[in-house]
């Protein structure tokens, strides 16, 4: 099965966004600077798989996933949840034909992780979420923030935002255009990131599925 456009090392930034933001370290003294060069290869450390996260992700949250897709092991490294479906469609009988795609991971950053972090800071949902889209805008790569005014909603008893984003590619076929969804969950153990993307003219194909993805999404 070929992958078309799928995006693996961008989301790595997404999942370090969160305790990695803020680190201006004008007027600090040196004790402060050293502090955050360890927090930086603590996180950098983070890009390999934990294996008590990477077991089976039923283990820590339930979520339904639509059953034409598959699981996955392309799409980033460090996801617990990884799936998606690709199929060629036959248009005429000339064999025109169009690639659907549609693309899910979900990220989990357990809080007993972020409480070994040299340099403390106090997280919540949107300050999470924060974190997260910044670090996708700030990185020049083509991503767009479609939701300017997020809010803490409330999902299975637990806060969660919603964000969505574009993202315009260039490949050798000219530009195309992504579209996602992205969802932050504070859960009692772990911070969640939901993300999950088509191509911006299938939207109306997938949306439906992405927003049951998200609301299915429950801390077990």
């Amino acid at each position: 099965m070929k992958l078309y456009f799928i995006l693996p090392t961008f989301l790595i930034s997404l999942f370090l966004a969160s305790c990695s933001a803020d680190s201006d370290v004008n007027g600090q003294d040196q004790s402060e600077i050293n502090e955050l060069d360890e927090m930086n290869e603590l996180m950098n450390g983070l890009n390999e798989p934990d294996p008590t996260d990477t077991t089976d992700w039923r283990n820590y949250f339930e979520m339904a996933v639509p059953k034409p897709m598959m699981q996955m092991d392309e799409l980033n490294p460090t996801a617990i949840a990884q799936y998606g479906y690709v199929e060629e469609i036959v248009l005429d009988t000339m064999g025109t034909s169009i690639v659907k795609e549609h693309y899910l991971i979900v990220l989990m950053e357990r809080k007993s992780l972020i409480a070994e972090y040299p340099v403390q800071r106090e997280l919540d949902a949107m300050i999470y979420r924060n974190d997260a889209v910044n670090a996708l805008l700030g990185n020049n790569n083509g991503f767009k923030n479609l939701t300017e005014e997020p809010k803490v909603d409330s999902l299975h008893g637990l806060d969660c935002v919603r964000n969505e984003l574009s993202r315009t590619l260039t490949g050798n076929n000219g530009e195309i255009l992504l579209y996602y969804q992205m969802a932050i969950v504070e859960g009692e153990n772990a911070f969640y990131q939901i993300l999950t993307w088509c191509i911006d003219s299938q939207r109306e194909d997938f949306e439906y599925e992405m927003e049951k993805i998200i609301n299915s999404f429950k801390e077990v």
